[in-house]
């Protein structure tokens, strides 16, 4: 728990000091609208971490020990034990970045949440071109990659787990959690709290790209580090534009939408 608190300054105090170097030179700072701090990176971003440490251990307490101690296994039981856990594990997880997100979200304005330079339909209008201009490029991208589904495929294990979740529950829940309450949580941690609290200190291209970087990274995939880094760059830069969250966040959930439909038709087409 110690390290979760004190992880995220590796990253906040050399921007910090950056910021007063950027200050001595009398260089702006890359975001001076409504927003959160520097400060409040560390505070999001620990509480974050710890949060989803205690979700972990709650769930799996026997995995968790083995993580701790360096233990591995791989024996089919334990495997289907984690599957099995692993609708209560996201769950937990939701509940736990859920109160991370709340905790933090009085912080700032409310009107961020929306768009501060932008009326909300050009809002939801430059969300929806922006989803369909990263649709484009990653159909250009797909050939590179395994069919969606395989056992190849660099996201296999969210699909399996997506799927777990709709049999374990409903595919409506799936979607209001996957492709909703999801990216509200991620828009506002990663182009809310870390983007502008960056761009304080720092330029905002230098910003942006540290927040798309550790955006991407979540979702460990190398194969699709790539396509979540440029979608990373795309969200941070419409939230500059339009002074919020709500073009961003319509892009992320469209996206999010699209990708478990047609993780559903492929579930479905694979059982006919």
């Amino acid at each position: 728990m110690l390290v979760g608190l004190l992880l995220p300054l590796v990253l906040v105090v050399p921007v910090h000091y950056r910021g007063r170097a950027r200050v001595r030179a009398s260089k702006p700072p890359g975001w001076d609208g409504p927003g959160w701090r520097l400060w409040h990176v560390w505070l999001a971003f620990s509480l974050l971490i710890v949060a989803e440490l205690l979700a972990f251990y709650l769930v799996q307490p026997a995995t968790f020990a083995r993580l701790v101690s360096g233990a591995s296994s791989s024996s089919a039981t334990d495997f289907a034990s984690a599957q099995a856990a692993f609708g209560r594990q996201l769950l937990w997880t939701s509940a736990a970045v859920g109160a991370t997100v709340l905790v933090i979200l009085p912080l700032a304005p409310p009107r961020l949440l929306l768009a501060t330079r932008w009326s909300v339909p050009r809002a939801l209008g430059a969300g929806v071109l922006a989803f369909l201009a990263l649709r484009i490029i990653t159909v250009i991208l797909a050939p590179a990659l395994p069919a969606l589904g395989s056992d190849d495929h660099p996201q296999r294990e969210l699909t399996e787990s997506l799927r777990l979740m709709t049999e374990q529950h409903s595919l409506w829940f799936t979607v209001l959690l996957a492709a909703l309450l999801a990216p509200i949580v991620e828009e506002i941690l990663f182009r809310g709290v870390l983007l502008t609290g960056l761009a304080r200190r720092i330029s905002f291209g230098w910003a942006n790209a540290i927040q798309a970087a550790l955006f991407a990274s979540l979702h460990l995939t190398a194969p699709l580090f790539p396509i979540f880094f440029l979608m990373g760059l795309i969200a941070g830069e419409l939230m500059r534009r339009s002074g919020g969250l709500l073009a961003p966040l319509t892009m992320h959930a469209l996206n999010n939408v699209t990708a478990i439909l047609a993780l559903r038709w492929l579930a479905e087409r694979g059982s006919a």
